[in-house]
């Protein structure tokens, strides 16, 4: 996106807002009675009720961050369980070279080298698989 759009974006966000608590505003005082004793309980409902929805919020919050502690030590666990490619690179050409002298080893009748073995043992290694 271009800077363009996203400081309009920005800006209609902004005003938005500011619009927002401007009509809250307009509401409460508008809602307000008229005898300024009634209005301090007016007031003082309309800020209970803030306080209730700001505890709802606040416990919602904390939901979602226990939600997000769970995310991220689940994404902790599943980076902790990947390999290095260096590391997954010399395991799989040591897997090989164990394989192939093995078979080296089958090959040989009571221990006595032959070509067949010694074909197995010079086999060349595998190209590398997870480096480029």
């Amino acid at each position: 996106m271009s800077r363009r759009i996203k400081k309009a974006e920005r800006d209609a966000s902004y005003h938005q807002a500011t619009t927002k608590a401007a009509l809250l505003t307009i509401v409460m005082d508008s809602t307000a009675p008229r005898d300024p004793c009634a209005k301090a309980e007016h007031y003082k409902a309309a800020l209970a009720d803030a306080h209730r929805i700001i505890e709802i919020l606040q416990i919602r919050n904390a939901a979602l961050e226990q939600k997000l502690e769970k995310v991220k030590a689940n994404a902790d666990y599943w980076l902790g369980l990947c390999v290095p490619r260096s590391i997954a690179e010399k395991a799989r050409t040591d897997g090989f070279r164990l394989g192939v002298g093995k078979a080296a080893i089958l090959a040989e009748p009571h221990g006595i080298p032959n070509n067949l073995s010694e074909a197995i043992f010079n086999m060349p290694d595998p190209k590398e698989r997870f480096s480029k």
